[in-house]
C-alpha cells in the first residue's frame, strides 16, 4: 500500500509520497481556452467539468484566497498533486492525508470535504485522475508533531508546542501527553506575508521603487534581485532580526499566557517545535527550539506517517 501527505498552504503546497517529494507555489486560475498556444500546452485540471491551471501553469500572482478550502480551486490543487504522484510513480495511491488550519478543523468540516472529494470528477488534459480509497484530514501542525515524535520517540508522551509558520498566519498548537488539545490552539496574523510586506515597505523607502511580495521573497532567499537589467541588493536579515523575530517572540509569549489561562502548566512543556516554510529563515535565530530537516515538508511527512500507522 502506498500513501502520500499533501500540505496545501496559502503560499506553497508540499507533497511527500513513497520515494519522493515536491513543492510548488499554491496558485490557481480558471482555464480560458485559446487556439493560440506558444510553446508547451499547459496541463489543465478539470473539476466537475471546469478547467483550472495550477502551480507552475498558473500566473504567479494568482495566489489562493483565505477562504478557498473546499472550493473547486482547492480540489484542483489536490487533483494536480495526485496526477504528479501518479506520473512520477506510475501507480495509484491507497490513501492521502491532508492538513486543515486548526481553526477550520472539526468533524463536520472533514466529513464534508471528504465526501465532496470522493464525489468530485477530476481529470487532467481529459485523463481521469483516480481518487484514493482512503482520505484523511489532520490539523496543520499535528503533522509536524507526528514527524517530530517519529524521529524523537522519547517525546511521545511529553507535552509539546508546535509553532507552524505559514504564509498568512502563525499557528500554535499544544500536544498534551501525545493528545492534540483543540481549545489550546491559536492562530496569529504573523506569517510570512507580514515579513514580506515589511521587506517591500523598507525596500521602497530605500530605493523609491515598489516591489511585489514575490520579489521580496527572492530578496529574502538571495539578498538581491535583478529588475530591468539593474541589480538591487537589500539586507533582509536586518528585517528578520529587528522586526520579525521580535514579533514572533511576542506571539510566543502571548500564546504562553493563553495556555496558562486554560490551566496548562508551562513548566511541563518538554519541547517546542518550529515548522512550516518560515522556519527555514528563523532556524538559526531561536535558541532551544527543535527545527526539523526541511521544515517546510514536516507537516506533509507527518500526514503520510499518520496514514501508515492507522
Amino acid at each position: 500500500m502506498s500513501f502520500a501527505g499533501i500540505d496545501i498552504g496559502y503560499g506553497y503546497t508540499k507533497v511527500v509520497y513513497d520515494g519522493g517529494q515536491f513543492i510548488f507555489k499554491t496558485t490557481v486560475e480558471p482555464y480560458i481556452h485559446s487556439e493560440k498556444v506558444f510553446g508547451k500546452s499547459p496541463d489543465v485540471v478539470y473539476v466537475n467539468g471546469n478547467g483550472y491551471l495550477v502551480g507552475p501553469d498558473a500566473l504567479p500572482r494568482m495566489q489562493v484566497t483565505k477562504d478557498f478550502v473546499g472550493s473547486e480551486s482547492y480540489y484542483a490543487i489536490i487533483g494536480y498533486c495526485l496526477n504528479e504522484i501518479y506520473r512520477k510513480t506510475n501507480s495509484v495511491l491507497s490513501g492521502i492525508a491532508l492538513g486543515l488550519p486548526p481553526a477550520l478543523y472539526n468533524e463536520r468540516k472533514t466529513i464534508l470535504l471528504r465526501n465532496n472529494l470522493e464525489r468530485a470528477e477530476l481529470s487532467i488534459n481529459k485523463n481521469f485522475i483516480p481518487i484514493p480509497d482512503k482520505v484523511a484530514f489532520v490539523p496543520q501542525g499535528v503533522g509536524a508533531y507526528i514527524d517530530f515524535v517519529y524521529n524523537n520517540p522519547e517525546f511521545v508522551d511529553k507535552d509539546v508546542i508546535v509553532i507552524d509558520i505559514g504564509y498568512y498566519t502563525v499557528d500554535m498548537i499544544f500536544i498534551k501527553e501525545g493528545k492534540f488539545i483543540p481549545r489550546a490552539s491559536e492562530s496569529y496574523p504573523s506569517g510570512m506575508e507580514l515579513l514580506l510586506s515589511r521587506i517591500c515597505s523598507d525596500f521602497s523607502e530605500k530605493y523609491g521603487e515598489f516591489i511585489t511580495p514575490v520579489l521580496a521573497e527572492s530578496i529574502l532567499k538571495k539578498g538581491s534581485f535583478t529588475y530591468f537589467g539593474k541589480e538591487y541588493k537589500f539586507d533582509a536579515q536586518h528585517v528578520l532580526e529587528k522586526f520579525y523575530i521580535p514579533e514572533l517572540a511576542r506571539r510566543i509569549k502571548e500564546y504562553s499566557i493563553t495556555l496558562k489561562n486554560n490551566y496548562f502548566e508551562i513548566d511541563s512543556i518538554s519541547a517546542i517545535v518550529i515548522t512550516g516554510g518560515g522556519a527555514v529563515y528563523v532556524k538559526d535565530m531561536i535558541e532551544g527550539a527543535f527545527i526539523p530537516d526541511e521544515p517546510q515538508f514536516a507537516n506533509a511527512r507527518g500526514y503520510k506517517i499518520y496514514l501508515q500507522q492507522l
